[in-house]
């Protein structure tokens, strides 16, 4: 069988990432599998070669594009492609009309998020569904969000888990260490939060509740790892609030692994979401999260047990359950231990692959 899966570009963000791991995964079961990249960014480049994962790009620019469709026409056509699953909702409105215009027997729209597309996407999606409506969400919300917004048949999206490398959160390196790898104080416990500073992810909350806790009395060291458009703002709320003591901004950062194993509590404060990769990534580790629930965050996160779920923008209910986290080494070590049992079980490489061969077997835009 031979697939292509297709992403709007290849920007550092979780989606983008998902649609590496899954050529990766699917290719460790001999499958023919590449990727193409409808944008000339590409900040996966060494993850990209180190696994084999053949990379196709097609640089026009511009939502649908004419030009950009009758591209990846083209290129479709000539592979030969048996699949074509365009990984997210933007690239599902031209790249499955042009994998229409191609032929491909196997045609397949993906959502990665539970926010409400633009209109202009919404609507081109929808007139594509006459053409083609088999779709891939990676939740629960995210397939409810889907049937809502393009009237989709339930029996028409199909929920295929994110995935982790799980050999990816081996280290041997103390906690202390990390921390000083970081010029983290290694006295103070550290709660982090990992995402791009887009609106949607409300990084606002976090400073509000780390705020709250400094309050208390506590000393925490407080890290936003991530960069974009939100930044700046970010940076001048954090001054105005004085919190430059205990709150940093790193950017982005190419040592998760090890920031994660310097983090006592993530915190995850999304008005919407998918399925956070920081979320499983910190279950790996062992390290109980605090997060709104919105999107797949509740599939991933089990209130009590795993971390603790709480209303989106909800500050109060954050700061209470963190500091709970915090004040108890006890709990945060049986509920970081739970979720890391959880991680290893249900979001293994192999079980991506496993599932999205299972939808491409049955998985046809024929009507």
């Amino acid at each position: 069988m031979k697939i292509a899966i297709i992403t709007d570009n290849l920007a550092r963000g979780g989606a983008e990432k998902q649609a590496i791991l899954s050529v990766i995964a699917l290719r460790k079961l001999g499958l023919e599998a590449e990727l193409i990249s409808l944008g000339s960014q590409n900040d996966f480049g060494e993850m990209i070669v180190n696994n084999g994962v053949p990379l196709l790009t097609i640089a026009e620019r511009g939502f649908l594009r004419a030009k950009r469709l009758v591209s990846l026409r083209r290129l479709l056509r000539n592979k030969e492609f048996e699949v074509a699953h365009c990984f997210n909702m933007i690239s599902s409105s031209y790249g499955r009309l042009a994998a229409w215009m191609a032929g491909v027997p196997k045609i397949i729209g993906g959502v990665r998020t539970d926010e409400p597309a633009p209109f202009r996407v919404r609507s081109v999606n929808r007139l594509v569904n006459l053409l083609t409506c088999k779709w891939i969400a990676n939740a629960d919300r995210c397939k409810a969000a889907l049937i809502r917004d393009l009237h989709v048949q339930p029996d028409d999206v199909f929920v295929v888990r994110n995935a982790i490398v799980m050999e990816d959160q081996e280290g041997n390196r103390s906690q202390a260490e990390a921390k000083r790898s970081f010029s983290i104080d290694v006295e103070w416990p550290c709660v982090t939060m990992i995402a791009n500073l887009r609106p949607e992810k409300n990084h606002e909350m976090f400073l509000r509740v780390a705020k709250k806790i400094l309050d208390y009395g506590l000393n925490v060291s407080f890290i936003l790892a991530g960069d974009g458009p939100r930044r700046s703002v970010l940076e001048q709320m954090s001054r105005s609030m004085n919190l430059e003591k205990h709150v940093r901004f790193l950017g982005q950062c190419d040592h998760v692994n090890e920031l994660l194993r310097a983090t006592d509590v993530v915190l995850h404060t999304s008005y919407f979401d998918g399925t956070p990769n920081s979320l499983i990534e910190a279950g790996a580790k062992g390290i109980p999260c605090v997060a709104c629930a919105c999107g797949g965050v509740s599939e991933v996160v089990h209130d009590g047990l795993t971390g603790f779920l709480v209303p989106p923008d909800d500050d109060e209910a954050m700061v209470e359950r963190t500091v709970q986290l915090l004040s108890d080494d006890a709990l945060r070590l049986r509920m970081g231990q739970r979720f890391k049992e959880q991680i290893q079980a249900n979001y293994s490489l192999e079980a991506l692959g496993r599932s999205l061969l299972a939808v491409y077997r049955q998985g046809t835009h024929e009507r």
